[in-house]
């Protein structure tokens, strides 16, 4: 079973990804966030196989969440799930540690 959380101030955005996310065999979200700093806590306490990040989360951007879940928990892949489509942010993220970057729109 692969474990999941998902970050993302949005209920309606979480809500979504649960429900597609859910009907996938083999997959279990372990946790969801609202904000960046409860982002790691959650990830800390769950230790998931995959962290679905929002790149704009109050209190703690998708770049410093990324780089503390990584710093942590080694076996945490990030993946990070914005609106933002920059290749310096791309950049940026993928420095941090972030697995694969994917776009909202």
């Amino acid at each position: 079973m692969t474990r999941l959380l998902i970050a993302d101030d949005h209920e309606v955005v979480r809500a979504g990804l649960r429900q597609i996310l859910q009907s996938h065999p083999g997959w279990e979200i372990v946790s969801e966030a609202h904000d960046g700093k409860e982002a790691v806590l959650k990830a800390i306490e769950t230790k998931p196989d995959v962290a679905i990040i929002d790149y704009s989360l109050p209190l703690m951007n998708g770049i410093e969440v990324t780089r503390q879940i990584r710093a942590r928990l080694h076996g945490t892949e990030v993946l990070i799930f914005t609106m933002h489509d920059s290749d310096t942010l791309v950049e940026q993220l993928l420095n941090a540690g972030a697995r694969g970057y994917l776009l909202k729109s």
